[in-house]
């Protein structure tokens, strides 16, 4: 798990995923458009980034706790379950196909018994973690992070492109409303995945960061200062 870490905090991969980025229109002009239909090539890459953020924040909680870093990784967890959940509709992929068009199988949601459910237990989780978070006093480390100039700024500014360039694919960013891409649908499922690796990225330099001197994974002399534990940032 140390080696995975390291690799997604590297600078090496987080200038690779600006690339990456930069590369997704004209991937999304060559790339075969049955590997960006929903259950697809990249579908499927994108549901297994965000299934690998939460086990990485899983194993991070049952290795640091007590400390701060624990409790960040524990937060994580729901929220990267809830990302995997939606990109896989709720389990909808796991059936046959609803349909076909011209943008390959239809998968749809509507046809679970417990979808209606789905956004009132989506917003409990999201209420818990944000209570959990506020009552630990989270944001401590992280301003601690970001006071020694480590915050993840470069995977963040990344997500940020992502989510406009998703948008823009969509069709809803403003003023380019009225433009329309070719293999605008591949060029969107290419730049979310994009987005989740960068996710990963930020969730590898924070965990690092706030990892206490003397732990396995913890970063180099940047952050050398002991990361607080749970008690100490209450």
């Amino acid at each position: 798990m140390h080696t995975v870490t390291r690799l997604l905090d590297s600078r090496i991969f987080q200038w690779a995923l600006l690339l990456a980025f930069l590369s997704c229109y004209p991937l999304s002009r060559i790339m075969p458009p049955s590997w960006a239909w929903e259950n697809g090539v990249v579908e499927n890459a994108q549901a297994l980034a965000l299934v690998v953020g939460a086990v990485l924040a899983w194993l991070a909680w049952r290795r640091l706790r007590p400390h701060a870093a624990a409790l960040i990784a524990r937060c994580a967890v729901p929220v990267w379950l809830l990302l995997a959940g939606r990109e896989l509709s709720w389990g909808a992929v796991f059936l046959p196909p609803h349909g076909f068009d011209a943008g390959g199988p239809i998968y749809t949601s509507r046809v679970l018994w417990y979808r209606p459910l789905v956004p009132a237990f989506a917003a409990i989780v999201l209420v818990i973690v944000l209570i959990v978070a506020w009552r630990q006093r989270l944001d401590r480390p992280l301003r601690q992070v970001m006071a020694r100039r480590r915050f993840p700024w470069l995977p963040i500014l990344t997500i940020v492109a992502v989510m406009c360039a998703s948008t823009f694919a969509e069709g809803h960013l403003y003023p380019f409303k009225d433009v329309v891409l070719e293999q605008g649908e591949a060029y969107e499922e290419l730049v979310e995945l994009v987005g989740y690796l960068a996710l990963l990225a930020a969730q590898a330099r924070v965990l690092r960061e706030t990892t206490p001197a003397g732990q396995p994974g913890r970063a180099g002399k940047a952050g050398a200062e002991e990361a607080a534990t749970p008690e100490s940032i209450r």
